[in-house]
Parts: structure tokens; C-alpha cells; sequence
């Protein structure tokens, strides 16, 4: 919970490169913690994995259950007192703003038999078996914990860990999306190893480990306990980026898949339509059941709410702006062209052009149909953009027989303008921003795709940037100002480093094929 407090609620612009964005002025949140400081990590890896120095299982499902049952209330009132801050600081860039906290899921089931004698501890471990016991005692401190949330999780009935199977081998290896929750077997687990206790001295990994009876403390302290591995994997993370996966998979394991996390985001989503828009408005204001700029969430005969996410409103958009403009003419015995998409589901969503009978709208139709609805938006005003970039250059070696340069690439001073010449894009924190061939950078501005950059050294013609954004690509040498997108590119400013500045790159927003409303 502290963690929260102290790193993820910090005011001001949002930089969604950064590992903990500022809130900026956010409209809703959803809020998963106190996992963590009731020990689960500590209990996950005691109670089912063994793969670090991991204390009596036991013990620590009891030292769980004692801080939810404190007659003293200790837990409750820092988890009371952690959404007091949270609502408070985020209160202050929004009033409107609200909370959403969907709890925790059961992770078992808990009666099936068939898993008593499956164990997901290493194969040079003592065996974890996941008795009925150990299930329900696990599943009774996630109840406890919900009571405090005051949630309710039954859509992941069916897809926990240990269900009834027509074959009990699965339980060894739950990862098929039938589950709902993340487990990594020993693939993950000997991927680590591999690298934290390389070969050394003529023997392999699995000799090193053979050597120490599965005590792999003894060989590099990182294994003593869930803390020391956490940390020694977010620094190879940082060290290196071909592990950046490997602390979001230690993290992660025990927690819902993507399948998972639907049913709980139509939750918050049901929760924020039924309980009133205020908070989900921009202004902060707002009638229930009606978002900003008219946008109206209905009920459907299902009883579900009907909302529609950002990124699939800009999908439709397109594709019903495309038809518009393929039929040319309203709807039969109707003064508009109407069309309906995801019919029948929570995303449903209707929308609609109309103008007089007898008028021509036919020249540029697709266009003025993206350009009249993304003005519901705020994030940026359609037309031609503009953005400006400075690239560094230097390089090392020479290529000849048996040597070959190598190039590092820097960017800097990225400002972008949309269609008003209104700056929705700056440099973010860090710059200047190491990028190159297999390392691009991808910057977040106010559009609804980040925009990437790939510097290369080599091609025809040489010393270029790759831009991409949605489906769009181009480089910096197209430089003809008759067609979109084009670039003007500057200079060498010294012998050793090309300084680039593109300061008329134009694009045309509206042609994108993501467009938002």
C-alpha cells in the first residue's frame, strides 16, 4: 500500500513512458493492493513454488489471517487510510473523480481431489502438494480480504486453478486459457536459473545445482528469499533489455490473464454507469448514464450498460465514415445513413450522419465525416501536424574485412503540434532518448497511437529515420511537400555527429486509419 502512496498518485502531466506516470486529471481509477502486504508473495512461493529460501507455509497463512482478524484494526486502518490519500490527491486534480476497487479472486478450487498430489515446486525441491487443506485455507484468506474490499468475484467460477478436469495431467501445467490465472512452470524457472548461476568451471547449471542439493542460496544469495529475487531481477531488467520480461513474469505469476481481467473491467464499467457519470466526465460534472460530449450510455434489454471503449469508438468511426462515403446517399426513406455496430452487445453503439434531402455532400465526404465526429474529442484537433525532432549521430570502428562501425543514435527536442498548432506532444523525461535499429523509441503524445522512431545508419539513402504510427509508415527522406507525409531534414553540424532536425514533418490526422471521437 505504501508503494502506492509514495510512487503511483504523484500530481501533475501524465508521461506514459515513464514506470509511475503522473495522475494528471483523471476521471476514474481502479485500485488493486494490500496483496502484498498481507505476504502473499511470500506465501505463493512457500505454499506452491519453492524456488526461493521460503518460510513455514503454515506459519505465514496464519500471520495473514491474524492481521485481517486484528482486533485492533491495525491493516483495516492503513487500507482505510491508503484510499483516503489516494481520493484525496486525486480529488485535487478532479473533483469528479472515483474510486473502483474490484478485490480478489478465489484462487482454487478447493474440493477437487485431483490436485492432492500435484506440485509446481522445481524438481530439486521438496515437493508443495496442493492438498485440499492448503486450498481452502488459501482461498478463506482471500475471502477475508475481501470482506474488507466489500466485492464479490463469481465470474471466475469454472476457471481457477485445480477445476475438475477429464484429464487431472493438466493440473501440472495450468496454462491453457481455461484459466484465468498466470502460472509459469519450469521453463520460466530454468530461463532465471541460466542466467543467475551460469556455467562456471567446467560444470552446467544443473550441475552447479545437482552440487548444492537444490539450495541455490548457496550459490548466489538472490535466492534467499522473494524480495532478494525481485530486486535482482528488476536489475537485470535494467541492465539489460532482453530480460525486461523476466521481473514482470515473477510479479505477475498468481495474478488474473487478460480473460481474467474482462469480467472485472465490465464490473468497474457496469459500477461507474450505474453509480453516475460525474466522475467519469471530463468537467467533472454531468448527469447519470450521459458522458462528455453527448456520448450516451443506454441499457440494453440484457440489463447490461452500454459503454464503448476509446480505442473501438475510433475503429467505428472509420469504418462507418467509409461507408458513408461509398454510399454517397442517405438511407432508403430515411434522411440520414444510420448504422449500428457490435448489435446486441455491451460495446454497442449507433452512429449516424444527416443532412437535407437534395443536398450533395458526396466531395471529400470521408473526410469531413472524421473531421465532424473527432471534434467530440478534446486530445487534439484534426488537420495537418507538424512535429519537430533533433537526431545524434556518432559512430565507432570502420567497416573493413573483419571489422564493422557500429552507430548510436541520441533523439532530442521532440515538440508536436496537431491541427490548431496546439503543442499535444514534448520530449519526455530522460531525453536525450538512446534509440537505433532494434531499439526504437516509442513516443506517447495525445493521439491515440504512439509514434515510432527507428534511426538507421544504413539503406538507400543512408542516415534515416523510420517513422511508424497505427498502420502508417514513412521515412525521414521523403521530403516532397505535395504529398503527406513529407519531411525537411537538415544537416551535418560537425564532422563526427549528424544533428536532424525535421521542422515540417506534416500529417494528415484526419487519413490516420485510428480516428477518434
Amino acid at each position: 500500500m505504501q508503494d502506492v502512496v509514495d510512487k503511483q498518485i504523484e500530481l501533475g502531466t501524465p508521461d506514459l513512458s515513464a514506470q509511475y506516470p503522473k495522475i494528471g486529471k483523471p476521471q476514474i481509477g481502479t485500485l488493486s493492493l494490500s496483496g502484498n502486504d498481507l505476504g502473499f508473495g511470500n506465501i505463493v512461493n512457500a505454499c506452491l513454488y519453492h524456488w526461493v529460501g521460503y518460510g513455514d507455509c503454515t506459519q505465514l497463512l496464519k500471520d495473514a489471517h491474524a492481521a485481517l482478524d486484528d482486533p485492533a484494526q491495525v491493516f483495516e486502518l492503513k487500507l482505510i487510510d491508503t484510499i483516503r490519500k489516494i481520493l484525496l490527491r486525486a480529488r485535487r486534480a478532479n473533483a469528479g473523480f472515483q474510486l473502483y476497487i474490484p478485490g480478489y479472486i478465489q484462487f482454487w478450487n478447493d474440493q477437487n481431489p485431483q490436485c492432492n498430489t500435484v506440485s509446481w515446486a522445481p524438481s530439486y525441491k521438496q515437493a508443495a502438494y496442493q492438498i485440499i487443506a492448503l486450498r481452502s485455507d488459501m482461498n478463506s484468506l482471500v475471502d477475508a480480504l475481501n470482506t474488507l474490499l466489500s466485492t464479490v468475484a463469481n465470474a471466475f467460477d469454472t476457471h481457477r486453478f485445480c477445476e475438475v478436469e477429464a484429464d487431472p495431467s493438466y493440473h501440472t501445467s495450468p496454462i491453457d486459457a481455461r484459466t484465468w490465472f498466470i502460472h509459469y512452470d519450469s521453463p520460466f524457472f530454468d530461463q532465471v536459473n541460466s542466467v543467475l548461476i551460469p556455467p562456471k568451471n567446467g560444470q552446467s547449471t544443473a550441475d552447479q545445482i545437482t552440487a548444492v542439493d537444490g539450495d541455490l542460496a548457496k550459490i548466489n544469495p538472490v535466492y534467499n528469499d522473494v524480495d532478494s529475487m525481485t530486486a535482482a531481477l528488476t536489475k537485470l531488467a535494467q541492465d539489460d533489455v532482453k530480460h525486461q520480461v523476466l521481473p514482470m513474469t515473477w510479479i505477475r505469476v498468481m495474478h488474473p490473464e487478460g480473460s481474467g481481467y474482462k469480467p472485472m473491467s465490465d464490473a468497474v464499467i457496469d459500477a461507474v454507469l450505474k453509480y453516475g457519470a460525474a466522475g467519469a466526465s471530463a468537467s467533472g460534472g454531468g448527469s447519470p448514464g450521459t458522458h462528455s460530449a453527448g456520448v450516451k450510455c443506454t441499457t440494453g434489454a440484457n440489463g447490461n450498460n452500454k459503454f464503448l471503449a476509446r480505442d473501438d469508438l475510433n475503429n467505428q468511426i472509420g469504418t462507418f465514415c467509409g461507408v458513408a462515403a461509398q454510399q454517397g446517399v442517405q438511407d432508403h426513406n430515411g434522411g440520414s445513413i444510420v448504422r449500428t455496430y457490435n448489435q446486441g452487445q455491451r460495446y454497442q453503439v449507433t452512429v449516424s450522419l444527416d443532412w437535407p434531402p437534395g443536398q450533395d455532400i458526396t466531395q471529400n465526404i470521408e473526410q469531413n465525416c472524421i473531421d465532424g465526429m473527432t471534434l467530440i474529442m478534446d486530445s487534439y484537433t484534426p488537420g495537418n501536424c507538424t512535429f519537430h525532432l533533433e537526431e545524434d549521430e556518432s559512430w565507432s570502428g570502420v567497416n573493413s574485412p573483419g571489422f564493422e562501425r557500429h552507430w548510436d543514435f541520441h533523439l532530442q527536442k521532440l515538440t508536436l503540434d496537431d491541427g490548431a498548432g496546439v503543442i499535444i506532444g514534448t520530449s519526455p523525461p530522460g531525453s536525450p532518448i538512446d534509440a537505433g535499429d532494434g531499439n526504437s523509441f516509442s513516443w506517447n503524445t495525445k493521439l491515440p497511437n504512439p509514434l515510432v522512431m527507428t534511426p538507421e545508419a544504413q539503406g538507400n539513402p543512408a542516415d534515416y529515420i523510420q517513422f511508424t504510427i497505427g498502420t502508417e509508415s514513412w521515412q525521414s527522406s521523403q521530403n516532397d511537400d505535395t504529398k503527406m507525409p513529407f519531411c525537411n531534414v537538415g544537416g551535418f553540424n560537425s564532422d563526427y555527429s549528424l544533428d536532424v532536425s525535421l521542422s515540417s514533418l506534416h500529417l494528415p490526422l484526419r487519413t490516420w486509419p485510428v480516428r477518434e471521437m
